[in-house]
C-alpha cells in the first residue's frame, strides 16, 4: 500500500492570518456593494497582483451570508476550507468586464498561486478575470503551498477605502488552521500582544481508523482569547472568530517528539507473519505507524 505524503504540510508549524497558506485559511464576509479591487501584496504596500471584483445586492429572501464551516477538501489531511456555497475561483471567472445578468457567486476563493499562474497564461494584453459576488458572500484567502502565501486587501474603487485586510482582521472575520504536529502551540494577536497556549496531543495508533474531532472554535476579543479547552487531538481544526482587530499568528513552540519505542506504551501494530495475506487493517496500521515514526519521531526542531 502506497501513500503520497505532502512533506510541506507535515512540516508546517507556523501560521499567520496576514498571508494564510498551507493548512491555514481566512474567511471574510463582504458587506459593501459596488466596484472593488482585490490586491495581493508581498512585503510592501504596492500590489503585485490586482483583480477586479463587483459586489452586487444580496439575493432576495436573505442577506446571503452564511457561517463558514471548516472542512477538509479532497483527500488532504484537514486543510481548512470555509466554503459557504458555489465558488467563483480565480481561474474560472469571467474575463474582462462581466456581462449583464451573470449570477453572483456566494464564495470567492483567493489563491495567490493560481492568480499568478492566470496572469502568465493570459499575457500582458488581456485584462484579468472579473469576479462577481453578492453582498454577504465569503472571501476565502488560502494558498495551498506555505511559501506562496500573500497578504490580501479588498479596496473600494469609489474612494480607495480598504474594506478588508488580511493583516488586520476585523469583527466577524475567521482564521482557520489545522494543527498536525504534536506539541505546544502559541496563539498570538500581534496587534495587542495577547496570547493563548494550545497543546496538540501525540497520536495513538489504534485498531480503528482515526477521525479528527470537529474544529474547536476560539473567540478573539478585545479582552483576549476565550477557548472551550486548551488541548486538541491530532489534526483537529481550530477556528478563531474575531470580534476585535487582530493579526493572528500560531506557532509550535515546544514540539512533542517522543519516540514511540522509547517512552511510549502504545502497542506496535500487528505485522504479517510469514504470509502474503495480512489483512488490510493490519497493513494500514503498520503503514500509519511507520509514518508517525518518520514524521513525528525525535528530530531537531
Amino acid at each position: 500500500m502506497n501513500f503520497l505524503l505532502n512533506r510541506a504540510v507535515l512540516d508546517q508549524t507556523r501560521f499567520t492570518s496576514a498571508s494564510p497558506a498551507g493548512l491555514a485559511c481566512v474567511a471574510h464576509a463582504v458587506a459593501h456593494e459596488g466596484e472593488h479591487e482585490l490586491h495581493l501584496l508581498d512585503d510592501g504596500e504596492v500590489p503585485v497582483e490586482t483583480v477586479p471584483v463587483t459586489i452586487t445586492a444580496a439575493p432576495a429572501g436573505g442577506s446571503g451570508a452564511a457561517t463558514p464551516a471548516a472542512a477538509a477538501p479532497g483527500a488532504g489531511p484537514g486543510t481548512p476550507s470555509m466554503s459557504a456555497g458555489p465558488a467563483a475561483t480565480m481561474t474560472g471567472a469571467v474575463s474582462g468586464t462581466p456581462p449583464a445578468g451573470i449570477a453572483p457567486a456566494a464564495t470567492l476563493e483567493v489563491n495567490a498561486r493560481e492568480i499568478g499562474a492566470a496572469r502568465l497564461r493570459r499575457g500582458s494584453s488581456e485584462p484579468p478575470a472579473h469576479h462577481v459576488v453578492h453582498r454577504g458572500a465569503h472571501l476565502l484567502v488560502h494558498t495551498p503551498a506555505p511559501q506562496d502565501g500573500r497578504r490580501v486587501r479588498l479596496v473600494r474603487k469609489a474612494d480607495g477605502a480598504v474594506v478588508f485586510d488580511s493583516a488586520a482582521l476585523a469583527g466577524g472575520d475567521r482564521f482557520a488552521v489545522t494543527l498536525i504536529r504534536p506539541g505546544r502551540y502559541q496563539v498570538e494577536n500581534q496587534l495587542t500582544g495577547q496570547k493563548l497556549a494550545l497543546t496538540v496531543e501525540y497520536p495513538v495508533v489504534g485498531k480503528q481508523p482515526y477521525r479528527p474531532p470537529p474544529p474547536m472554535q476560539i473567540e478573539c476579543t478585545a479582552a483576549g482569547f476565550h477557548a472551550p479547552a486548551t488541548t486538541l487531538k491530532p489534526a483537529q481544526g481550530v477556528i478563531v472568530v474575531c470580534s476585535a482587530p487582530a493579526r493572528l499568528h500560531i506557532e509550535l513552540v515546544a514540539p512533542d517528539d517522543t519516540p514511540p519505542a522509547a517512552t511510549d506504551s502504545r502497542p506496535e501494530p500487528p505485522r504479517a507473519t510469514g504470509t502474503a495475506h495480512a489483512s488490510l487493517g493490519e497493513e494500514a496500521r503498520a503503514v500509519l505507524h511507520r509514518v508517525l515514526r518518520r514524521f513525528f519521531g525525535r528530530r531537531d526542531h
